[in-house]
């Protein structure tokens, strides 16, 4: 999707404030897979990061947060 006056292409800050948010996810993750206290919690806690790290790869890298339903948003794969 081309950027419109209605929907600006997000600014550098906007890119490096999400990678500064990946990179604290990324750690948080590596921190989570070392403390044997939250060993029990580990699975979990693992799949939620990585939920919150794809939703923001997709929502800002692959401008799908621009990009409503009507206008072909959907995740599905097209049959063309």
């Amino acid at each position: 999707m081309e950027p419109t006056p209605s929907h600006p292409h997000p600014s550098i800050r906007t890119y490096l404030m999400v990678g500064a948010v990946l990179t604290v996810i990324t750690a948080v993750e590596i921190s989570v897979f070392y403390i044997t206290a939250l060993a029990r919690y580990l699975a979990p806690m693992l799949i939620v990061l990585s939920a919150a790290k794809f939703s923001l790869v997709v929502m800002f890298f692959m401008h799908l947060r621009l990009t409503t339903a009507s206008s072909g948003g959907s995740l599905r794969a097209r049959s063309r």
